[in-house]
């Protein structure tokens, strides 16, 4: 789901435990178990971090921002069996649309595949590896991808499945919305990336 090289040239990689097509149990001695987050020297192979406390889908894709050599963003999903989400469900967004195309069908998947889970910004402290919720999306949205503008505030993007309700925020350092873009223009949205000028460019 995602893939960087930080600063200490070490590889973080998130996988996704929500996936658009279920995996088949094999019951094989190779199957693996593999955490959520996991940081590793390529070279050496030896893991340097990992942890379980956030999770990723297929869906809402997420990402990793190292902000110091101790402290990472994280924008991932968690579970929680009060979520709301849309409070619809795929057969719904299927029988509303017009032509049932591939990206439909897509985004019907997520909205049932997500119905337990809230999603938002988590801040990771590298030695405790203690993940702290700084900032949850609203009910339906979902954050796929975290940058850091050229003046330190955080951009974020979030998808929504079953509207158009996707957007783009800017959080200040205090994780309060200072900036939002794209309300009622986008579903997906992957992933929003801040440009040195100060403009943004996004994956849909």
């Amino acid at each position: 789901i995602f893939v960087d090289i930080m600063s200490n040239g070490n590889w973080m990689v998130c996988n996704s435990s929500v996936n658009y097509i279920p995996e088949e149990e094999t019951n094989k001695d190779e199957d693996i178990i593999v955490s959520d987050m996991l940081e590793f020297n390529p070279y050496s192979l030896e893991i340097n971090f990992s942890s379980d406390g956030v999770k990723f889908s297929d869906f809402t894709l997420g990402s990793v921002l190292e902000v110091t050599d101790e402290i990472l963003l994280v924008a991932g999903i968690f579970e929680d069996s009060n979520a709301l989400g849309s409070g619809l469900t795929g057969q719904d967004l299927i029988d509303s649309a017009l032509t049932v195309t591939s990206r439909v069908k897509f985004r019907a998947a997520a909205v049932d595949a997500l119905n337990d889970f809230r999603s938002g910004i988590f801040m990771f402290d590298r030695p405790s590896n203690v993940p702290k919720l700084k900032y949850q999306s609203p009910d339906g949205l979902y954050v796929s991808d975290i940058d850091i503008t050229n003046i330190s505030n955080f951009l974020v993007s979030e998808s929504s499945f079953f509207d158009a309700n996707g957007r783009v925020i800017k959080l200040n350092a205090f994780f309060n919305v200072i900036f939002m873009f794209g309300g009622g223009n986008f579903n997906v949205i992957n992933d929003a990336k801040a440009l040195n000028n100060g403009n943004i460019v996004l994956s849909l």
